[in-house]
């Protein structure tokens, strides 16, 4: 591999999901301050775009402008100068002009990366996540992990927020089960499909419903997209299945299930290992049926609804402008934060881009399932099957979670999914393929 690619990539999937991992040293040495953390996210995205600029593909990528990428540099001007002379009435974190600057610096960058540097993030940033999670968990048995929320939410090291430490497994359990899902040898996908545990548990306790919706929606999209594959294919799927891949099939099925029993209903007398109140945990997480459900919301819901119609009556006071930034104060939603705070100038240039990425994706999709089964095996799956999951991660996110200014996720997601529209996945006929025999569900 060129050490170019594999170190912008390293440096990149650093700053993607090395945050949890980071975290986690940083609990366990107790040297986290603002200033350290800055030097790590900050040295990641510099790094990464000093070696990334001696690549040529990537220099064109970067330097490659429509309108979509407009868009994003006017919602950054917008943003600027808001945080910078506006008058803001809601209490803001210290420093956030500088966090919004690198966090949209992210997403700037990101619209450079080429398919080989995609294929090497994908590898590198399950690894970091992977680990995250596994030495979370490994704390947790140990009784030495961070618990927030009265002790009701698992965190990672000395980061006290359990949304990182859910989005952080989410994401592990999503690549690995999908690793786990594109093997050809049995005993490679065991081992990834344990490899997903951990993330599965650290979602779970982290008490955090939208890690919890994201691994649902990541895991029916695997899971249906192998299935399109096989069906598009006449005879494979009654043709390609061994035992052994039977009895894989048979295994993720009561993965699954044991998954929604657990996620879903929780037992009221649970405890764990050193004071996590299980039970509590468990609660949160069974609440998503009640929000599904239309039923009495839990308070952390019930705030939200507030803050999403406070968020709408803003906007329609003023459509065209909105109020100003954080005149809603925190939404909990990226999109009607944006929309309030600036009317339709706010959903042109921050929800546009991000519709423009789903509807490149979509579009990549249906020409995907055209290919048929030998497609499933490609690297170009692969990369497409990626940005989806990346996706659905930064959607359940910014639905529920994040604003526009201050996270570091998202943004960085998003550019991610601009240079994936722009890679001409699948239209390429140089397509690596391997033997597709016995490969399950």
């Amino acid at each position: 591999m060129n050490s170019k690619i594999f170190w912008s990539s390293f440096f990149f999937s650093l700053y993607l999901q090395g945050l949890s991992l980071y975290f986690y040293i940083t609990g366990v040495v107790g040297g986290r301050s603002s200033e350290i953390t800055a030097v790590f996210q900050c040295g990641s995205l510099l790094l990464f775009t000093l070696i990334s600029l001696n690549i040529k593909e990537y220099r064109q990528n970067l330097l490659r402008f429509e309108f979509v990428d407009i868009l994003m540099i006017c919602f950054f001007v917008l943003g600027v100068i808001d945080l910078s002379v506006g008058n803001i009435t809601y209490a803001l974190p210290q420093n956030i002009l500088i966090y919004f600057t690198v966090y949209s610096f992210s997403q700037f960058v990101a619209r450079g990366l080429t398919f080989k540097q995609f294929q090497t993030i994908f590898y590198l940033s399950t690894l970091f996540a992977f680990l995250a999670s596994a030495l979370t968990l490994a704390s947790h048995f140990m009784g030495v992990s961070s618990l927030v929320n009265n002790g009701a939410r698992l965190a990672t090291g000395s980061s006290q927020n359990p949304i990182e430490a859910g989005t952080t497994g989410a994401y592990a359990l999503l690549m690995c089960f999908f690793l786990s899902m594109r093997a050809t040898a049995l005993s490679q996908k065991l081992w990834f499909l344990v490899c997903a545990i951990p993330g599965g548990f650290i979602a779970i306790l982290s008490g955090t419903r939208s890690a919890t919706i994201a691994i649902v929606l990541g895991v029916a999209f695997i899971l249906g997209s192998a299935f399109l594959f096989y069906w598009k294919t006449p005879g494979s799927i009654a043709t390609k299945q061994s035992s052994s891949s039977v009895a894989y099939n048979t295994l993720i099925a009561l993965a699954c299930l044991f998954f929604s029993v657990h996620s879903f209903a929780p037992t009221p007398s649970a405890t764990a290992k050193e004071g996590l109140k299980l039970d509590k945990t468990l609660e949160r997480i069974g609440s998503i049926t009640a929000i599904v459900t239309n039923q009495v919301p839990d308070e952390s819901v019930g705030d939200r609804y507030n803050r999403f119609g406070k968020a709408t009556s803003t906007f329609l006071e003023n459509p065209l402008t909105g109020g100003k930034i954080y005149s809603s104060g925190f939404v909990h939603n990226a999109f009607l934060q944006a929309v309030s705070d600036y009317g339709l100038l706010g959903f042109a240039t921050y929800v546009v881009p991000f519709i423009y990425a789903v509807f490149s994706i979509l579009k990549v999709l249906q020409l995907s399932y055209r290919k048929g089964l030998a497609y499933l095996t490609t690297e170009a799956w692969m990369i497409t099957a990626f940005a989806v999951l990346l996706l659905i991660q930064a959607l359940v996110l910014l639905l529920i979670h994040v604003d526009p200014y201050r996270t570091y996720l998202t943004p960085c997601i998003v550019g991610m999914l601009i240079a994936f529209s722009r890679l001409r996945i699948p239209y390429s006929s140089k397509l690596k393929t391997r033997n597709v025999s016995n490969q399950p569900i």
